[in-house]
This record gives C-alpha cells, sequence and structure tokens, in this order.
C-alpha cells in the first residue's frame, strides 16, 4: 500500500503580474541611464556604466524569481522566523559594525558589494507580520493579543532602524505593517 502523498501540481503563474514586474524593471532601468549617463560619463567614461550594473542586478534577480515561483509557497513559512531574528541581528550589527553613508550607518561593505539590511527588514517584516496575521485570524482584531503585537514587532524593526539613523527607511518599512 503507498501512504505517500500525491506532490500537489505546480500553479500556472500569474502573467500580467509577470509581464508588469518585467516592465516595471524595464522602466528602472530607462529611469537609471537617464538619471546617471551624464555622472557615467564624466566618472567612467562609459555612459551605460551604472545602467550595466544595475541591469546585471535586474537579471539575477530575474533568475531568482523565477526560481522563487517554482518553490511552493508553503515550504517559506518554515524559514519566515529565522529570516526574521537574522535581519534583527544584521540591523544591529549595522550599527555596530557599519559603514557611514550619507549620514547613516546602515551599510554592510563586502569589497565593492554593499549590503543595506534596511531592505532585507522590508521583506521579512511583511512576511512575519503575514504569517503572523494569519496564525492569529480573528483574534488580530482584539488589542492585547492581537493588533499590540504587530505594533511591538513593527516598533522594533522601527527603532533599530532609527537607531543608524534613517527616516525614510524606517517609514518606509513600518507603512506597509498599517495596511
Amino acid at each position: 500500500m503507498n501512504t505517500t502523498k500525491p506532490q500537489p501540481k505546480r500553479g500556472t503563474p500569474d502573467f500580467q503580474l509577470l509581464i508588469l514586474t518585467l516592465l516595471l524593471v524595464g522602466f528602472g532601468l530607462i529611469m537609471v541611464f537617464s538619471s546617471s549617463s551624464s555622472l557615467a560619463v564624466f566618472s567612467y567614461n562609459d555612459a551605460l556604466y551604472f545602467t550595466k550594473r544595475q541591469a546585471a542586478f535586474a537579471v539575477l534577480g530575474t533568475i531568482v524569481m523565477f526560481v522563487a515561483m517554482n518553490i511552493n509557497y508553503k515550504k517559506y513559512r518554515q524559514l519566515f522566523i529565522p529570516v526574521f531574528f537574522l535581519t534583527l541581528l544584521l540591523l544591529v550589527l549595522v550599527v555596530v559594525v557599519g559603514k557611514t553613508t550619507n549620514g547613516a550607518v546602515s551599510w554592510f561593505h563586502l569589497g565593492s558589494l554593499g549590503i543595506q539590511p534596511t531592505e532585507l527588514a522590508k521583506i521579512a517584516t511583511i512576511v512575519y507580520l503575514a504569517a503572523l496575521i494569519t496564525k492569529k485570524g480573528e483574534r488580530i482584531r482584539q488589542w492585547k493579543g492581537g493588533f499590540f503585537p504587530v505594533l511591538i514587532i513593527v516598533g522594533m524593526v522601527a527603532g533599530l532602524i532609527m537607531l543608524q539613523p534613517d527616516l525614510a527607511h524606517a517609514s518606509s518599512s513600518s507603512l506597509p505593517a498599517a495596511c
């Protein structure tokens, strides 16, 4: 007797969302070229310098997106807590050992690659809150056991970002939680 569960079939992607995403990436590349070509010519003697860099990251991001699309979303549930706590750790570490850029200590530099934990914090907070709200269900409408813990989590992330100090990222990581 075979007791293994049949594997769920992979769903079809949302082509409208996929096309809109790729169009936004293309529009972003045009905007990078438009806003940086004169600086690129002056600094690097190549009008496409920043556009090429952005395009390379866009290709990498597109590959990651296609890989992520083919993973069952239920597997992500196992990762949301470790990723969220890793994000909190990175937000603390960036204040201690991060590099100051434009008045904020918000970057780790690994060679020529800069990593900004606040970008990960936005995604990790949204995913963590989505999982928490799903788990709580109707109890989310209660103040003490539902909504208050969400405020604590958002406040903790925003507070760690404000230590950098980075008001723009603190507000942009907090606003999605208000929705």
